[in-house]
């Protein structure tokens, strides 16, 4: 994927939207999760901290499945899941065991 089409898919409007309703919804159920800098991130998100959200955004579409989860709800969701973790660990690195 080049940067031209991570760039055009991180800046699709349909992607944000339901990359940030994603994001926000993953953040619910992983507030209490046993691994510490996937909560510290599901806690930043869920209090509305955007650079968080942005964090995941950016994650996804750079990912090698972006460009499917600019549109299909299942590549958008497996995306956020398997980059959560490695977002939360390179916020919170301190929290990191």
């Amino acid at each position: 994927m080049s940067y031209q089409q991570m760039s055009d898919d991180y800046r699709s409007p349909e992607y944000r939207l339901r990359g940030e309703m994603c994001v926000k919804e993953q953040a619910l159920i992983l507030v209490d999760s046993d691994d510490a800098p996937s909560a510290a991130l599901a806690r930043m998100v869920v209090g509305g901290d955007w650079t968080s959200i942005e964090a995941v955004l950016v994650a996804v579409a750079v990912g090698p499945d972006g460009a499917a989860a600019v549109t299909d709800d299942g590549a958008l969701l497996s995306s956020v899941q398997s980059v959560w973790p490695v977002v939360g660990a390179a916020k919170f690195p301190q929290l990191v065991v």
